[in-house]
């Protein structure tokens, strides 16, 4: 009677970076929704870039009203002093006692010039303080169909104003239509000396970190179910290191 030869059959044993790549894949498959239903994907943050603000100096002007409503130029004021590195003006008035009838400044662009785009303005103030000011843009080539456009500030600090431009704003700003700006800043008690006037403008950065971690999330779990499979695993799969044979 014929015998038959008992076949030993040799079960191939798991590499251990499949093992713990399979673990780390099944821990993730539970804790991915978990994590991923606490994260806001809309989840943002906004960073500020400051920018120069107004870079053509010959275009500036200073003017003022006085208390009867009228526009006061030329021997009623003293000179601007701009300095466009840092966005500083300095203003003041020729004769002392035309200060108290000071009721608006308007530092603004005598020419066509380039609107500053910006997200932010901050004004900051040293010496008589306002009661309010704005940021305003113009047409000189159709004021009809184009009327001129304020900017509210803020005071957010003493001597310190903030204008946040909304998405309304910011188009007027990139319209091609407005070609002037003026800063208006308003006195209710006049001016006792002069001012300085410090202007600062930001271009706004959004960073949309809630996607980059869940996306990151996925793209991990992803690698993890990958080389956890014989056929990608880093040792002893298709793509990794062969192990020697014995007696090889």
């Amino acid at each position: 009677m014929k015998k038959f030869k008992k076949i030993k059959l040799r079960v191939p044993r798991i590499p251990e970076n499949a093992k713990i790549m399979s673990l780390m894949a099944i821990i993730l498959i539970c804790a991915a929704p978990a994590l991923v239903s606490v994260i806001d994907d809309s989840m943002s943050s906004q960073v500020m870039t400051k920018n120069i603000p107004f870079e053509d100096e010959d275009n500036l002007a200073i003017t003022y009203v006085d208390t009867s409503g009228v526009w006061q130029t030329g021997a009623k004021l003293a000179s601007l002093y701009p300095s466009m590195n840092d966005g500083s003006y300095f203003y003041t008035v020729s004769n002392p006692e035309d200060a108290a009838s000071v009721r608006m400044i308007s530092i603004h662009s005598v020419a066509p010039t380039e609107i500053p785009n910006f997200d932010r303005m901050t004004i900051t103030i040293d010496g008589d303080q306002p009661t309010s000011s704005y940021f305003s843009v113009n047409s000189s080539t159709s004021p009809t169909t184009h009327p001129r456009h304020n900017i509210y500030a803020i005071e957010s600090a003493p001597g310190v104003w903030v204008i946040d431009a909304d998405s309304i704003d910011r188009a007027k700003l990139g319209a091609s239509q407005y070609d002037t700006w003026s800063l208006m800043i308003i006195y209710d008690g006049g001016l006792t000396t002069g001012s300085s006037v410090t202007v600062e403008t930001y271009t706004a950065s959004t960073i949309a970190y809630g996607e980059i971690i869940v996306g990151a999330t996925g793209a991990l779990l992803l690698i993890c179910a990958l080389f956890a499979t014989p056929y990608f695993g880093l040792n002893g799969g298709y793509t990794g290191p062969k192990p020697k044979r014995r007696g090889a």
